[in-house]
């Protein structure tokens, strides 16, 4: 399952990004993440249900900006 040290290495991956080929908005992306990351931390939603939001999220933002 997904845990605290997953969650960290998740956020040491995403401030170790410097940019995503494309320049689609990375402030953005970061933010979908840390928005569903939280909904997981506060028991909103499961691991999975918090991945599938974020790919959902992000991959309609990413085709927004096409």
């Amino acid at each position: 399952s997904f845990g605290r040290q997953d969650a960290e290495a998740v956020e040491r991956l995403i401030a170790s990004t410097r940019r995503i080929d494309g320049g689609y908005g990375l402030e953005t992306l970061e933010d979908i993440v840390t928005e569903e990351v939280s909904r997981f931390f506060s028991g909103a939603c499961s691991a999975e249900d918090c991945a599938a939001l974020v790919q959902d999220r992000a991959g309609t933002y990413v085709n927004e900006q096409r």
